[in-house]
């Protein structure tokens, strides 16, 4: 039985700094908290996703649950800003 050595790949990409690794975790939080109140369906399709390895067909019921979330979200700041603005004038 003979040992094999295996050297580096030479396209293999360098490893990153942890300011690097800290900043795209403080993205990724940012992006979770855009989603302010469908934080929580956003997270179940990402759990769904995950199980199903990236199955979207057997996730539609977090996407479409997630979207109504997004939807409602989007009247509800529309019709603040009309109001806002109504009231200024």
């Amino acid at each position: 039985m003979a040992i094999v050595w295996c050297s580096p790949s030479p396209h293999k990409s360098k490893p990153k700094s942890k300011v690097e690794e800290h900043g795209k975790e403080e993205e990724e939080d940012e992006n979770v908290q855009q989603l302010e109140d469908c934080a929580r369906f956003y997270k179940r399709l990402e759990d769904c996703l995950v199980k199903t390895d990236r199955n979207w067909r057997a996730c539609q019921n977090e996407v479409k649950a997630l979207r109504e979330c997004n939807d409602a979200k989007a009247k509800k700041s529309t019709s603040s800003s009309t109001t806002a603005q109504a009231k200024s004038t």
